[in-house]
């Protein structure tokens, strides 16, 4: 499972959110291969393995709303999981899989040490953080003044998408305030 404890869109098909998957092996024909899958969030081009829903009730952040990716791999390897969404600073993790891993990535910096891998990475605050609009991979200036000149702007489909970091449908005061608050990180 990997989590996204953030509404991403009514539209998830406007966000370009993909998660990359690669590593361990997998059985074809008889034979071992290497995986290297991409999951889209708004479902296209996924195969019969994955699914996305929207996040079900008893997560563990209680006022998240976002959606659950749900991969079957062979447990016991490594995979590098790349993590790529408009205006989200592209994150990286390596996990070995058990028969009940759950990877969960946000998009802020969280106030108390939370688990990016179920049972592991206590000391984890942040991980996929918003506001890196210039894709630059850190968030400075640069990205404030990005998501400024947008201000106000409320028809975010398209290119504009990744102004809206909290993707509510408006470039407002809470998006300027999510680059703020991920400032240099």
């Amino acid at each position: 499972n990997v989590m996204f404890p953030n509404k991403l869109a009514d539209e998830p098909k406007n966000v370009n959110m993909s998660i990359n998957i690669k590593g361990g092996v997998e059985m074809k024909d008889g034979k071992l291969g290497a995986i290297d899958k991409t999951i889209n969030l708004d479902g296209t081009g996924n195969d019969k393995d994955v699914t996305v829903s929207e996040l079900q009730t008893g997560f563990e952040y209680p006022d998240a709303n976002g959606y659950t990716v749900t991969a079957k791999l062979p447990a016991g390897y490594r995979y590098t999981l790349t993590f790529k969404g408009d205006g989200y600073r592209t994150y990286t993790k390596d996990v070995v899989v058990s028969d009940d891993t759950t990877v969960t990535v946000w998009n802020n910096v969280m106030d108390e040490k939370t688990a990016v891998v179920s049972g592991s990475d206590p000391e984890t605050t942040h991980t996929f953080l918003a506001g890196d609009i210039d894709n630059s991979q850190k968030i400075d200036l640069y990205d404030l003044s990005a998501d400024v000149a947008y201000f106000g702007k409320t028809d975010v489909a398209g290119d504009f998408v990744r102004y809206d970091l909290n993707r509510d449908g408006a470039i407002d005061s809470k998006d300027i305030a999510m680059v703020l608050v991920s400032w240099n990180n």
